[in-house]
């Protein structure tokens, strides 16, 4: 049976993945909070899944379409939820975005790409990515008290956008 959301459990999570430090693709941060992710799904009662029977998926970049690094999502002082991207290489995944700006009276700011994160990565290979983050987040990783800086308003229109953005996307 399904239980009653809990911000207060919720954030005691947030808290603990704020505290995993060095959470970059390669950092063992990322490797530390998969696995507390991992114990908390087991520890749920969730079972683990796919072709190696894990919580964890691995899917090979080649299988890839595209990437969006969602960074400091729920955070910043700024007016404008912005998307970083180059038209030439990632135009339809700007676009979506772009298209779902009026539909849930959103505010989107298109930027160059930043090749200060971890998506810089995936773009030099060719593939299309994105950035979203709203202006004014702090690009550092924030520090325990996350919780208390998490704006749901802020949060909840990125995840309208951008999943707007992805459906629009689906084939």
């Amino acid at each position: 049976m399904a239980q009653a959301f809990n911000g207060d459990f919720a954030y005691e999570h947030v808290e603990a993945l704020a505290e995993m430090d060095g959470r970059g693709i390669g950092q063992d941060g990322g490797a530390r909070a998969a696995a507390y992710i991992a114990e908390k799904f087991a520890a749920y009662g969730l079972e683990p899944g796919g072709k190696r029977d894990s919580y964890i998926p691995v899917l090979p970049l080649d299988k890839t379409v595209a990437m969006l690094q969602l960074d400091a999502v729920g955070g910043g002082s700024g007016y404008y939820l912005e998307a970083h991207g180059e038209w030439e290489q990632d135009g339809l995944l700007l676009f979506s975005m772009m298209a779902t700006e009026d539909l849930i009276d959103g505010r989107l700011a298109l930027r160059g790409q930043s090749g200060e994160s971890a998506q810089a990565l995936f773009h030099e290979t060719g593939l299309p990515t994105l950035l979203v983050a709203w202006r004014g987040a702090s690009e550092d990783n924030w520090p325990v008290e996350i919780a208390d800086e998490v704006d749901p308003y802020r949060l909840g229109v990125t995840g309208r956008m951008v999943s707007l953005a992805l459906m629009s996307l689906a084939r």
